[in-house]
Protein backbone atom coordinates (compact mmCIF):
# COMPACT_ATOMS: atom_id res chain seq x y z
CA UNK A 1 0.00 0.00 0.00
CA UNK A 2 2.80 2.42 0.80
CA UNK A 3 4.37 1.78 -2.60
CA UNK A 4 1.19 2.78 -4.45
CA UNK A 5 0.88 5.98 -2.41
CA UNK A 6 4.49 6.84 -3.18
CA UNK A 7 3.94 6.04 -6.87
CA UNK A 8 0.88 8.29 -6.94
CA UNK A 9 2.81 11.16 -5.33
CA UNK A 10 5.65 10.74 -7.82
CA UNK A 11 3.19 10.70 -10.70
CA UNK A 12 1.51 13.83 -9.34
CA UNK A 13 4.82 15.73 -9.23
CA UNK A 14 5.69 14.56 -12.74
CA UNK A 15 2.31 15.81 -13.92
CA UNK A 16 2.79 19.19 -12.22
CA UNK A 17 6.29 19.51 -13.69
CA UNK A 18 5.00 18.58 -17.13
CA UNK A 19 2.26 21.19 -16.92
CA UNK A 20 4.78 23.88 -15.96
CA UNK A 21 6.91 22.95 -18.96
CA UNK A 22 3.91 22.87 -21.29
CA UNK A 23 2.66 26.25 -20.06
CA UNK A 24 6.07 27.71 -20.82
CA UNK A 25 6.03 26.20 -24.31
CA UNK A 26 3.31 28.54 -25.51
CA UNK A 27 5.80 31.40 -25.26
CA UNK A 28 7.76 32.23 -28.41
CA UNK A 29 11.41 31.87 -27.28
CA UNK A 30 12.55 34.59 -29.70
CA UNK A 31 9.99 37.01 -28.23
CA UNK A 32 11.01 36.14 -24.67
CA UNK A 33 14.72 36.58 -25.30
CA UNK A 34 14.40 39.71 -27.42
CA UNK A 35 14.44 42.35 -24.64
CA UNK A 36 17.09 40.39 -22.76
CA UNK A 37 19.87 40.81 -25.30
CA UNK A 38 21.02 43.97 -23.53
CA UNK A 39 21.88 41.97 -20.39
CA UNK A 40 24.05 39.38 -22.10
CA UNK A 41 23.53 36.03 -23.72
CA UNK A 42 23.99 33.89 -20.61
CA UNK A 43 21.45 35.85 -18.57
CA UNK A 44 19.01 36.05 -21.50
CA UNK A 45 19.23 32.31 -22.08
CA UNK A 46 18.88 31.64 -18.36
CA UNK A 47 15.72 33.79 -18.07
CA UNK A 48 14.15 32.22 -21.15
CA UNK A 49 14.98 28.68 -19.97
CA UNK A 50 14.51 28.99 -16.22
CA UNK A 51 12.14 31.86 -15.45
CA UNK A 52 9.84 32.73 -18.35
CA UNK A 53 8.00 29.40 -18.20
CA UNK A 54 6.34 30.58 -14.97
CA UNK A 55 7.04 34.32 -14.71
CA UNK A 56 6.31 34.95 -18.39
CA UNK A 57 8.16 36.99 -20.95
CA UNK A 58 6.36 40.08 -19.66
CA UNK A 59 7.20 39.37 -15.99
CA UNK A 60 3.56 39.32 -14.90
CA UNK A 61 3.46 35.63 -13.99
CA UNK A 62 1.43 33.12 -15.92
CA UNK A 63 -2.22 32.74 -15.00
CA UNK A 64 -3.45 29.34 -13.96
CA UNK A 65 -0.46 28.36 -11.83
CA UNK A 66 -1.01 27.78 -8.13
CA UNK A 67 0.50 29.52 -6.38
CA UNK A 68 0.71 32.33 -8.91
CA UNK A 69 4.31 33.29 -9.66
CA UNK A 70 5.50 36.70 -8.50
CA UNK A 71 4.40 39.59 -10.73
CA UNK A 72 7.63 41.49 -11.39
CA UNK A 73 5.64 44.50 -12.67
CA UNK A 74 4.04 44.98 -9.23
CA UNK A 75 5.36 48.27 -7.83
CA UNK A 76 4.87 47.16 -4.21
CA UNK A 77 7.03 44.08 -4.84
CA UNK A 78 9.71 46.13 -6.58
CA UNK A 79 9.80 48.67 -3.73
CA UNK A 80 9.92 46.04 -0.99
CA UNK A 81 12.38 43.48 -2.33
CA UNK A 82 16.13 43.99 -2.27
CA UNK A 83 18.58 42.79 -4.90
CA UNK A 84 20.03 40.49 -2.23
CA UNK A 85 16.60 38.88 -1.75
CA UNK A 86 16.18 38.41 -5.50
CA UNK A 87 19.66 36.84 -5.63
CA UNK A 88 18.71 34.52 -2.74
CA UNK A 89 15.50 33.48 -4.54
CA UNK A 90 17.38 32.78 -7.78
CA UNK A 91 20.10 30.74 -6.12
CA UNK A 92 18.05 29.06 -3.38
CA UNK A 93 14.59 28.84 -4.91
CA UNK A 94 11.30 30.17 -3.59
CA UNK A 95 11.57 28.37 -0.28
CA UNK A 96 14.81 30.21 0.53
CA UNK A 97 12.88 33.49 0.73
CA UNK A 98 9.67 32.20 2.27
CA UNK A 99 7.86 31.80 -1.04
CA UNK A 100 6.62 28.69 -2.82
CA UNK A 101 8.97 25.73 -2.90
CA UNK A 102 7.75 25.03 -6.44
CA UNK A 103 10.23 27.66 -7.65
CA UNK A 104 13.40 25.63 -8.09
CA UNK A 105 16.83 26.73 -6.97
CA UNK A 106 19.43 27.66 -9.58
CA UNK A 107 22.38 26.83 -7.36
CA UNK A 108 24.44 26.03 -10.46
CA UNK A 109 24.58 29.82 -11.05
CA UNK A 110 26.40 30.44 -7.74
CA UNK A 111 29.70 30.60 -9.61
CA UNK A 112 28.24 32.81 -12.37
CA UNK A 113 27.58 36.14 -10.63
CA UNK A 114 27.42 37.98 -13.96
CA UNK A 115 24.45 35.84 -15.03
CA UNK A 116 22.72 36.30 -11.66
CA UNK A 117 23.35 40.07 -11.84
CA UNK A 118 21.83 40.05 -15.34
CA UNK A 119 18.76 38.20 -14.07
CA UNK A 120 18.37 40.69 -11.21
CA UNK A 121 18.68 43.58 -13.68
CA UNK A 122 16.00 41.98 -15.83
CA UNK A 123 13.63 41.52 -12.89
CA UNK A 124 14.18 45.21 -12.07
CA UNK A 125 13.51 46.18 -15.70
CA UNK A 126 9.87 45.13 -15.28
CA UNK A 127 9.34 47.96 -12.78
CA UNK A 128 6.55 50.17 -14.12
CA UNK A 129 7.91 53.41 -12.70
CA UNK A 130 11.56 54.09 -12.09
CA UNK A 131 12.60 55.56 -8.72
CA UNK A 132 13.46 59.25 -8.69
CA UNK A 133 17.21 60.03 -8.83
Amino acid sequence: MHGSTRDWRSARWLLVGGLVVLLGCDQDPKRIAQPLTKIGGNAAESYANRCAGCHGGDGKGLAGLTPKPQDFTDEAFQAAVTDAEIRKAILGGGGAVGKSVTMPASSDLADKPDVVDGLIAHVRSFRASKPAP
